[in-house]
């Protein structure tokens, strides 16, 4: 049997050797700095369950699935959040107007790598009857607080190289892409033409992927990996299909309210004008759901409860959720989730 401390490749040898003590200490000041921000804008802050009837509805993020035994021996299935998405902005419909949680969230199949684990710390938050540029500032301000708090100083230097978090850039998808000769216009009207555009890029055959593939291989291959190295960036204004949960833009039907955040070329959060039209809402799950009912591990149902809230009436907002491993690990230059926590999963 190995000895945990003498054998170099222990848990606990690479716990030391990358710092994970010091790092937890630091976890402590920025899970409390994080909170002062929000108290000081009067955010209230929630705790919504853990067991779920609905993980969220996603394409490609698959849940955890418990099941509870009942005494008359009936079975109720229950999920554990993917977000607390729905759960909060059923609070939304109590009348509250800014609202918060740090919450567990747990993702399954393949989330296990340097930036990602199959459970994790989301920060999520909305604002009623507020456009989704307000959330975008409410990032920049907290990423500006955090750097201030934590080394009184707004820029930070990190291994990847050094940012400043005292400003940011938002920018659209459509220009991006543009930056390559690439009209993504051409993704939701004519698909075909959008593929070719890209297929120039590559010397493999993308004709036969479907756009959305091509689309996300490469966003990544590309444009990822140059986001967000002197400020952070904002990614605004995606198509239209890959915005389920959010409004349409008011200058073009192409494309939806979602904002994605990138840091030093990683993605740290992602946020919405939000979609709270119920009718428009349901078609847009049973598209995702008919989706995973052929592609995915779990077969999801349709939200309900969710639904009848968005019924009842949820007031128009905007949110986002934030990874908070992520986030530490560029102000702190960890090099891998793993590093963030007390133990390894």
């Amino acid at each position: 049997m190995l000895n945990p401390v003498t054998d170099p490749d222990s848990f606990l040898n690479r716990y030391l050797r990358n710092n994970v003590g010091f790092n937890i200490a630091n976890r402590e000041k920025y899970f409390k700095y994080i909170r002062e921000f929000f108290s000081e804008r009067e955010f209230i802050e929630l705790h919504t369950p853990t067991l779920t009837e609905s993980p969220g509805i996603e394409t490609y993020i698959e849940p955890f699935q418990t099941t509870y035994y009942a005494y008359n021996n009936d079975k109720i299935h229950y999920y554990l959040p993917t977000s607390p998405e729905f759960s909060l902005k059923e609070a939304l419909t109590l009348g509250y107007d800014n609202i918060y949680e740090i919450a567990k969230v747990f993702r399954n199949s393949g989330e296990k790598s340097q930036y990602h684990s199959p459970e994790f710390f989301m920060l999520e938050w909305y604002r009623a009857y507020a456009n989704y540029e307000a959330i975008i500032e409410d990032c920049s301000r907290l990423l500006k607080y955090l750097s201030l708090r934590i080394y009184n100083n707004p820029i930070i230097k990190h291994k990847r190289g050094v940012i400043d978090l005292s400003d940011a850039k938002t920018v659209a998808v459509k220009e991006l892409f543009e930056e390559y000769g690439i009209n993504l216009d051409l993704y939701s009207s004519d698909p075909a033409k959008f593929i070719k555009e890209v297929n120039s890029h590559y010397s493999c055959d993308l004709s036969d992927v479907q756009k959305d593939d091509v689309f996300f291989k490469f966003f990544m291959d590309k444009i990822e990996p140059t986001l967000g190295y002197d400020k952070p960036v904002f990614v605004c204004s995606y198509p239209i299909d890959m915005c389920g949960l959010s409004n349409v833009c008011k200058n073009s039907a192409l494309y939806g309210e979602r904002f994605e955040l990138y840091i030093l070329g990683i993605e740290c959060a992602n946020g919405f004008g939000e979609l709270t039209d119920p009718v428009k809402q349901k078609e847009n799950f049973e598209k995702t759901l008919k989706f995973r009912n052929k592609n995915a591990i779990y077969k999801l149902s349709m939200p309900n409860r969710f639904i009848k809230a968005l019924k009842y009436g949820i007031p128009p907002c905007s949110g986002v959720a934030l990874g908070l491993e992520r986030l530490f690990m560029i102000l702190f230059d960890v090099d891998s989730i793993e590093y963030t926590r007390i133990c390894e999963i």
